[in-house]
């Protein structure tokens, strides 16, 4: 065994033989925070089995049992967290659909008022060219130029409450997915590992390999 934990002997010792809080008790009230406090968590930090070499057996048992011990204190702390915060999840959820059924309805009206402005703008340069065609027409009655036809300017609506803002965004629509360069194609790895769990063997252009890995689980 190194020297390492010979030195930190007390402290696993005391590590070992820990347990974590079960009962959380009291209540919880709005506003309050309740202490995550369990004695052994300054213990805890002391922990540090970067050092530890498994040579041998009983090496190997104390790293499994120090491991043993980490993940019961882990489920420990996750159950503490989950008794804490689930109060505040179960009222920021509640809040949060109840806000939706308004947003929702709000977001609508505000789609809506930008299509029908939308619609509006088009009604309203469909009105500037037909003037500035009988404009057009009236020039050349008169002998004019097409350039020296005045020119009909569009008129953007005005209001108190808001105004127009018009923007040109550039855009891409698929044409032809075979020509698209393979720096803008991604893998839908999903699909792939889904496939792979129903048993597919073989997929073109794809290598399906088998990896091991290793780790432990508590047994107890």
């Amino acid at each position: 065994m190194c020297s390492f934990i010979v030195k930190e002997a007390d402290t696993f010792v005391k590590f070992l033989h820990s347990s974590p809080k079960k009962d959380f008790g009291g209540s919880i009230v709005p506003g309050a925070i309740h202490p995550l406090k369990f004695d052994s968590f300054p213990l805890i930090e002391q922990v540090d089995i970067s050092d530890l070499d498994v040579v041998d057996d009983d090496d190997y048992q104390l790293l499994t049992s120090i491991y043993a011990k980490a993940r019961e204190w882990k489920g420990a702390l996750e159950d503490l967290r989950k008794f804490v915060t689930q109060p505040y999840r179960n009222k920021v959820v509640e809040i949060n659909d109840r806000a939706k059924q308004f947003t929702s309805k709000l977001d609508r009206i505000i789609e809506l008022a930008n299509q029908k402005t939308c619609s509006y703008l088009e009604k309203l340069e469909k009105l500037r060219q037909q003037k500035e065609r009988a404009v057009a027409e009236k020039a050349g009655l008169l002998g004019l130029c097409e350039d020296e036809a005045p020119v009909i300017h569009q008129v953007m609506p005005s209001s108190d409450r808001a105004q127009v803002i018009t923007r040109t965004v550039t855009k891409f629509r698929l044409t032809d997915l075979s020509k698209v360069p393979l720096q803008y194609l991604t893998i839908d790895e999903r699909a792939i590992e889904k496939d792979i769990r129903l048993g597919v063997l073989s997929i073109p252009g794809i290598e399906i390999y088998e990896e091991t890995t290793t780790s432990l689980r508590r047994t107890s």
